[in-house]
């Protein structure tokens, strides 16, 4: 994947996938539709975040499932914020098994 790059995040794919405002709102879609929801307009730059990291980690990791969740480079992290900021940030967290229950 990342051939003759030093970084994910200069990857062109990267920037298609997980940067591109039209590519994401697809993306939002997509799931809303699978969970029969509506994506409400307009999109805020948290909503944009999230897809972004979920395209990233199914672009380079494939489907990992509900609770199997691995940390994003800190590189991905940093240029998705950069692109789509917030004044508040909580980091990654692991899955909490206890969830459901």
């Amino acid at each position: 994947m990342l051939r003759d790059h030093s970084c994910i995040t200069m990857v062109r794919s990267f920037g298609m996938l997980c940067l591109e405002v039209d590519v994401l709102e697809v993306a939002m879609l997509s799931l809303k539709d699978v969970r029969a929801e509506t994506l409400e307009r307009p999109v805020n730059s948290s909503l944009f975040r999230l897809t972004a990291y979920r395209q990233f980690t199914l672009w380079s990791r494939g489907h990992l499932g509900r609770r199997n969740r691995i940390p994003i480079p800190a590189c991905v992290v940093r240029y998705i914020r950069t692109v789509f900021p917030s004044p508040e940030y909580h980091g990654f967290e692991y899955a909490d098994i206890y969830d459901d229950f």
